[in-house]
């Protein structure tokens, strides 16, 4: 897959004899000439997408059990042909990830019924794919590669994910693949902030590589989550989260108390110990002792 690599030039017609050559994508190049496949092709071969590019003819076989695309060319948009490489692949497919065997089991408001037929709010997304190596959209095998894929990516990074869903296969106006995502939670019917902040950065940062087999480079558009587990928690006992709050802020608050308490007495001992050492009259009660002065010094020094 080479797209809008800015090739020139014509294509080698034995390019296609390349052994286990399987998929071509060279869309929205700038390729001219004409398109030639001779008879000795891989036999492997399942596209040649050759989409938007300056080809002005194509000279292959009559019949051949390979896709062939040359929507955008010359070859297609100038003579008028309505050849079957000159039809556009599907735009639509009504593929969706099937359930198993649920039974009749309405969800409440908002929460959607996941392939494991649990009622929950998923995170949900659209992933774009800039490239793919198949052109019928109503090809499931690749939309359940990419299920199996994701599915075991969550679990060998230990994220909270039950389990995914795929539905509405589309192209947008650039050719681009258009897949929407569910993520459904493992074990409660919402994700956390945490998990949500988890799941963003495994999909912005590319954490996440898709089957090659199938899908190129992708970008992710995740949707607004509004229904976090967290919120969920404290909507439901609002009082009970009030209390355990004060709770921690009284104990807080008398620890605070105890060692602003044990600092002060502290600091007042070591004052009296540096006002004995500065002035020894300061704690001399002339009352209890026989009225004389303390003496300081050796008795031989007092005599003299």
């Amino acid at each position: 897959m080479m797209e809008n690599t800015k090739l020139q030039g014509p294509v080698p017609a034995t390019f296609f004899n390349l052994q286990n050559l399987q998929t071509v994508v060279l869309k929205r190049n700038q390729l001219n000439g004409t398109l030639v496949i001779g008879p000795s092709i891989s036999n492997q071969l399942q596209i040649i997408d050759l989409q938007t590019n300056a080809i002005s003819d194509f000279n292959g076989p009559e019949t051949y059990n390979y896709e062939v695309v040359l929507v955008g060319n010359p070859v297609c948009e100038e003579t008028g042909k309505t050849d079957t490489y000159c039809k556009p692949p599907p735009l639509t497919s009504l593929y969706s990830t099937p359930l198993k065997n649920c039974p009749p089991n309405p969800c409440r408001s908002g929460q959607i019924l996941s392939p494991t037929c649990r009622c929950a709010h998923p995170y949900t997304g659209t992933l774009q794919f800039r490239s793919t190596t198949f052109l019928d959209t109503g090809n499931s095998n690749p939309y359940e590669t990419l299920e199996q894929s994701l599915n075991k990516f969550f679990q060998s990074h230990q994220l909270p994910v039950e389990t995914v869903s795929l539905s509405d296969p589309r192209m947008d106006a650039s050719q681009y693949l258009l897949l929407n995502l569910g993520v459904f939670p493992y074990g409660q019917d919402s994700f956390n902030r945490s998990a949500i902040s988890m799941l963003g950065y495994v999909f912005s940062n590319q954490t996440f590589k898709p089957p090659p087999k199938y899908f190129g480079p992708y970008v992710f558009k995740g949707d607004k989550y509004e229904n976090f587990s967290d919120d969920h928690g404290n909507s439901k006992n609002p009082s009970l989260a009030i209390k355990i709050g004060l709770a921690v802020g009284a104990s807080v608050l008398f620890l605070l108390l105890m060692l602003a308490g044990f600092f002060v007495y502290l600091q007042k001992k070591k004052a009296d110990r540096a006002t004995k050492r500065s002035n020894p009259f300061a704690h001399w009660d002339s009352k209890k002792s026989s009225g004389s002065i303390p003496q300081f010094g050796d008795k031989e020094d007092a005599q003299t």
